[in-house]
């Protein structure tokens, strides 16, 4: 039988956690009104006829639901301006949940043990004990639980058991993604100062290097302690691990913050000294511009200097970032460098208006950027007039 978490009184906490509860009836008017809203200003409806796709309103929903809830800290006029920009939205009740919303710093991760558990490695990293999945972004994966269960009871050898304590950091999203890994995981590993100080560190069996090097100018760790999971399935000792009683994709304000500034004090790069930035996606696989050439084009004919972040290291963009004092990008991993800027930098993200995501921008905000939005249809080219305008409003 698996020690039980540590559990921390909410009378401890300046704040309740979030209600994930389906809500009150205010709190469903405000939902369906603002379903009504995306439907009406987008007009975008998903295969199965059910309206609005869910990635766009899970994504603003969490974000509305943060604000009223009191739960999230981010300049919720600045917010508001972002979701009314990429959504189209002119919902006074939405405007208002924003404007009055209850602004708190949020309790740190908690810190968990747990024995005797198994690490799930297949794909995504699952942390179950028993039939129970107990890490923060398992609740989301039961029919995977279920499988690998179902796997275990099948196996003809038992699993490789790990005696010892482990410190386990990342999650499914945060061994493959640059903005995961900076934004959330190294957040988590703050809690490692409450750990063990034997306890190894465990790491993503696709460990690259900027993991490693954000770890060490994390600073406080050492690697001899970090250990590779480059087994499919291990059998875990003692496991510590940190939970947080909030959403994912960006984390307290608080700990964001501490984490820049570790990286800060340790990273010793250089930067391309740029002040005005286009981060280019020319190169990745995903969200390039149809229109790149003549975009890129425009920008250098003012001032910006075409940057590749997938070609730099770590230490690079990290101050390549602090110089920048404007920044247009399209939206995706490389705004998790928005945490290495000068608080004041003038941020435009270039958006897929069927691809709704504000997290760049929350995260930019709790940095205090001024955070601004151009958007573009699928498949469609960028406005050049479009992105003038976006310009001119920050010159």
């Amino acid at each position: 039988m698996p020690d039980p978490a540590p559990r921390t009184s909410r009378s401890a906490w300046r704040e309740r956690p979030p209600d994930t509860s389906p809500g009150t009836g205010s709190e469903l008017r405000l939902r369906h009104r603002l379903r009504a809203a995306l439907q009406r200003r987008l007009g975008l409806h998903d295969r199965f006829g059910l309206g609005l796709p869910e990635t766009v309103i899970d994504s603003v929903e969490d974000y509305v639901r943060r604000a009223a809830d009191g739960s999230f800290v981010v300049p919720i006029r600045d917010a508001y301006a972002f979701v009314a920009d990429c959504g189209r939205i002119d919902s006074p009740i939405v405007r208002r949940r924003f404007e009055t919303a209850c602004r708190v710093e949020l309790p740190p991760f908690q810190l968990a043990c747990l024995k005797n558990v198994r690490l799930y490695s297949r794909g995504t990293y699952l942390l179950s004990a028993g039939r129970r999945a107990v890490f923060l972004e398992s609740a989301r994966s039961p029919e995977k639980l279920r499988k690998d269960v179902a796997r275990d009871a099948l196996r003809r050898r038992p699993l490789r058991r790990l005696e010892g304590r482990h410190f386990l950091g990342f999650d499914r999203w945060g061994y493959n993604y640059y903005y995961h890994w900076m934004v959330e995981t190294l957040s988590r590993h703050l809690a490692l100062e409450r750990a063990p100080e034997d306890a190894r560190i465990l790491l993503p069996r696709r460990t690259l290097p900027y993991m490693l090097r954000s770890l060490e100018c994390f600073g406080g760790v050492d690697p001899a302690r970090f250990l590779v999971c480059d087994e499919e399935d291990w059998e875990l000792e003692e496991c510590w691990f940190p939970t947080k009683p909030y959403g994912w994709l960006v984390p307290s304000p608080r700990e964001a913050r501490e984490v820049a500034r570790r990286i800060l004090a340790r990273s010793r790069g250089r930067g391309i000294g740029a002040r005005k930035l286009y981060v280019s996606r020319a190169r990745c696989s995903t969200r390039r511009l149809s229109n790149e050439d003549s975009v890129r084009e425009y920008l250098e004919k003012r001032g910006f200097v075409t940057f590749f972040p997938e070609a730099h290291p770590l230490d690079v963009q990290i101050a390549t970032f602090r110089e920048a004092r404007e920044i247009v990008a399209s939206f995706g991993s490389a705004m998790a460098n928005l945490m290495f800027c000068e608080p004041g930098a003038e941020v435009v993200i270039l958006y897929d208006e069927s691809y709704f995501d504000a997290s760049n921008h929350v995260l930019g905000a709790c940095f205090g950027h001024r955070m601004h939005g151009v958007a573009h249809r699928p498949s469609a080219p960028l406005s050049l007039a479009a992105l003038a305008e976006g310009l001119d409003s920050i010159s």
